[in-house]
């Protein structure tokens, strides 16, 4: 009798580590995403100093199971921080400056990775004066890398030209 309670014991024990180490790695699903998937929400501030520019994106998208990168739909404001009032809008996509928004007229637009100054080049045909190349470009890329999840987005330190400020991420 004592022989059949101690392996039982050792059998129910083994079972239960099993369960768990078993769990610890496939945790179970009740719901939505249960394949890994996860949605992202990000709002981030850069500024450009030289071109007196700064720009607020908020994002959000979903990131397939197992991949670094997802693909997200951004909302960007972007304005003088001289003259508040000269306020554009841009909605962007992993790649490409999708659409802009300007003094009540919005226009479809295409400016992708490969196109980084047509940007810089959009801005001057629509007045705006004094504005440095490289910032452009360079929050070009921030309007649009943010769009790929929370392992594309610039951070403090890896910008050259641009200034990071402000970054929410939620999960």
């Amino acid at each position: 009798m004592k022989k059949i309670i101690i392996t039982t014991g050792l059998i129910l024990s083994a079972t239960i580590l099993t369960f768990l180490i078993y769990f610890n790695y496939n945790p179970p699903c009740f719901g939505l995403g249960c394949t890994g998937d996860y949605s992202f929400q990000d709002t981030a501030t850069f500024t450009a100093p030289k071109s007196k520019l700064e720009i607020v994106i908020t994002t959000s998208g979903f990131v397939p199971d197992g991949a670094d990168l997802g693909d997200g739909k951004g909302f960007v404001k972007m304005y003088s921080t001289n003259i508040k009032t000269d306020t554009m809008f841009l909605k962007t996509s992993p790649e490409n400056i999708d659409t802009i928004i300007y003094k009540g007229q919005t226009t479809p637009f295409s400016c992708s990775q490969m196109e980084k100054e047509k940007f810089y080049d959009y801005l001057v045909s629509v007045g705006y004066k004094e504005l440095n190349k490289n910032e452009i470009t360079e929050l070009r890329d921030a309007m649009t890398f943010i769009n790929y999840g929370h392992k594309a987005g610039f951070y403090e330190g890896q910008t050259k030209y641009i200034i990071v400020g402000e970054h929410k991420r939620q999960q």
